[in-house]
């Protein structure tokens, strides 16, 4: 008779290999992160377009492997602490109020940002049950740190002149900025990882080797900070590490580590700023005569204006850098794109409501560190019958690099830059992620109907920034190609006009094709008149588009000044003088408008507004010269 096994013979075999894949997908989906992590601060902070796309594609792997891992993971449970509401709210605010906007382009460029931080929040909180995974990124994260310090101080001593293949600006040239393309944005990464460097040093269960390794990085780190010569960054990380001592001299056993940093703080702060006078400089040019002198400061009124017009909902994401020339104040004559102050910016572009959102979701996340830690460090002194504690260790250096960073978002923009958004944000879910260790209260069995509509969302996601990555790569290798100086005249034509096919709601696509049709208009050669007309057309779109751009109906007008229609013209330089009253090339070029009509009596009034504004060149030799054919009335002058 046939021995029958018993029907569970399987089930530990089977157990193990559901284990097995299990823990696959986690490492998997880990190692994804891991690379996210590092390529956003080396992708030039993932600021243009390539190094984003990165990210968003990173994440949409990342949620594809949860998908799957969501169907063979038994039992299914999901974490759901209370922030995680609020980053659900946040994210269905923004894809309600993405498409009520005046421009959609930039709205949609920043709603996708958004979706790619609220997805790696979600993953990262649900996916990293390992006590090593926190570990893993804040290593990776502290060693990049040191190597972006150590290029940055390479940079500060040599002046170097490229990040890798693009060249640095150069007004940054004096500073050290790594791999971004703003000093500020590497202070800000630095600033976030220093408290995780220096908390593994003091607090964590590591070797001693590795400790040591964590003390050089947070002191090479700090050097780094220092060579960006940022002062918000400076400020910042100095009034983080402090608050840093105080929490150490309430913790039993550091109270000497704490006044020692202190002491250190205070001594080596004292050495840089004697050693390199351009620290000292870069601070008093904060200060003349007694008052606050910094660019950034005019262009917080703007925003403070955008925001009382729009208080409850503001104008929109990404509206700022277009509204901003309405109120543009005459001593800021460049493009700020956003207010250098991220809470301002906030309020602008997501009013009151979307600041509020935000508010509550830093507010819950420490909220949630606070009631995890004593969990975390009562579990593996337990375990090992020391003090010390890698997830202590964990949560307060990463809540003080929070704190940095959102002290340093004051008087910068960093969490519009790509790379430092997404950093944060992981640090954000992997604190969130903790609540695991603190209660069972919020793992959550949705069931098959739950997870159906998991799937959808995730589906939906990947499916919709997977669209929208293509959609902007095209856009972005076209503009690229139509940028080649040494193609045909044609060649560049065609290619800037896929870039608009890829791109249609981009205003810039339309600004680039009418800018490259009229500077070829301008050479004057047979048929510059059609040339002309085209770019007309280009410009004409481009108004369509962004109704808030002074400069397509200008260069409308100037195109049409060109081909002899000047009386016809007026018009569009009244609009563009209406949608940017205190911008030098408006009322520069207005006053060329008034010389081909001939009424030099007007042209000479918009030369002296654009040389009120700001002095250029360009405008005084204009006005010279009118000047000076006014002065002869024997016509012998010429222009």
């Amino acid at each position: 008779m046939p021995v029958v096994p018993p029907a569970n013979a399987e089930r530990p075999a089977r157990s193990r290999s559901g284990q097995q894949l299990d823990l696959f997908f986690e490492k998997a989906i880990l190692a994804v992160v891991v690379f996210i992590v590092l390529w956003g601060p080396l992708a030039w902070g993932g600021v243009p377009a390539p190094g984003f796309l990165g990210i968003q594609g990173l994440t949409i792997l990342a949620l594809a492997l949860w998908l799957v891992r969501l169907w063979t993971q038994k039992p299914f449970r999901l974490l759901w602490p209370p922030v995680c509401w609020v980053v659900l709210i946040f994210l269905l605010y923004a894809l309600v109020r993405g498409p009520r906007v005046l421009i959609e382009y930039p709205a949609r460029m920043e709603v996708i940002q958004i979706v790619v931080y609220a997805s790696l929040f979600f993953v990262i909180v649900n996916n990293f049950a390992r006590r090593e995974s926190a570990g893993i990124i804040s290593f990776c994260l502290i060693v990049l740190g040191l190597v972006l310090s150590l290029f940055a101080v390479y940079q500060f001593a040599t002046k170097s002149q490229y990040i890798w293949i693009i060249p640095r600006r150069a007004q940054f040239l004096a500073r050290g900025s790594g791999t971004y393309f703003n000093p500020n944005h590497l202070a800000g990464l630095l600033g976030m990882t220093v408290p995780l460097a220096l908390a593994y040093t003091l607090m964590s269960r590591f070797s001693s080797t590795l400790k040591v390794l964590f003390a050089y990085c947070a002191l090479g780190m700090l050097v780094g900070i220092g060579v960006t010569l940022s002062r918000g960054g400076i400020i910042a990380t100095t009034a983080t590490l402090v608050v840093f001592c105080l929490v150490l001299l309430f913790q039993r056993g550091y109270w000497i580590a704490a006044l020692g940093i202190l002491i250190a703080l205070i001594c080596g702060a004292a050495v840089f700023a004697s050693e390199f006078g351009s620290v000292q400089k870069r601070f008093n040019e904060a200060f003349k005569k007694g008052q606050l002198a910094d660019a950034r400061v005019d262009y917080w009124p703007a925003a403070i204006q955008i925001f009382k017009l729009h208080p409850w909902w503001g104008d929109g994401p990404g509206q700022f850098d277009a509204d901003f020339y309405r109120y543009r104040p005459p001593i800021v004559q460049v493009r700020p794109v956003y207010a250098h102050n991220d809470y301002l910016n906030t309020l602008a572009d997501w009013g009151a409501t979307g600041l509020a959102i935000i508010a509550a979701a830093c507010a819950f996340i420490y909220y949630g560190a606070w009631r995890s830690r004593p969990v975390a460090h009562q579990t593996e002194s337990d375990l090992g019958g020391s003090q010390k504690s890698d997830r202590s260790a964990f949560l307060l250096g990463a809540c003080l690099g929070l704190l940095a960073i959102l002290l340093h978002s004051m008087t910068d923009f960093n969490m519009h830059i790509p790379a430092n958004a997404a950093i944060a944000i992981i640090l954000m879910a992997l604190i969130t992620g903790h609540w695991r260790f603190a209660t069972e209260r919020y793992w959550k069995s949705p069931g098959l109907p739950g997870k159906l509509l998991i799937t959808v969302a995730i589906a939906a996601a990947i499916c919709w920034l997977g669209a929208q990555g293509m959609r902007r790569g095209m856009a972005t290798i076209w503009k690229w190609r139509g940028a080649d100086e040494t193609a045909s005249f044609d060649t560049r034509l065609n290619a800037l006009v896929k870039a608009y096919e890829s791109e249609p709601q981009d205003a810039d696509n339309c600004y680039n094709l009418g800018e490259y049709l009229r500077l070829s208009s301008l050479e004057g050669n047979p048929g510059y008149e059609a040339l002309a007309r085209q770019a007309m057309e280009w410009y004409a779109k481009g108004m369509a588009l962004n109704r808030l751009d002074a400069f397509f109906p200008m260069r409308y007008g100037m195109c049409m000044d060109w081909i002899g229609q000047a009386k016809e013209a007026t018009p569009y330089f009244e609009q563009a003088e209406k949608l940017d009253p205190n911008n030098i090339y408006v009322a520069y070029y207005f006053g060329r408008h008034c010389v081909d009509l001939g009424d030099d009596s007007a042209a000479k009034q918009w030369f002296q507004r654009s040389m009120d504004l700001k002095w250029t060149e360009l405008a005084a030799t204009s006005l010279y010269e009118l000047n000076q054919r006014l002065a002869d009335p024997s016509g012998l002058y010429k222009k």
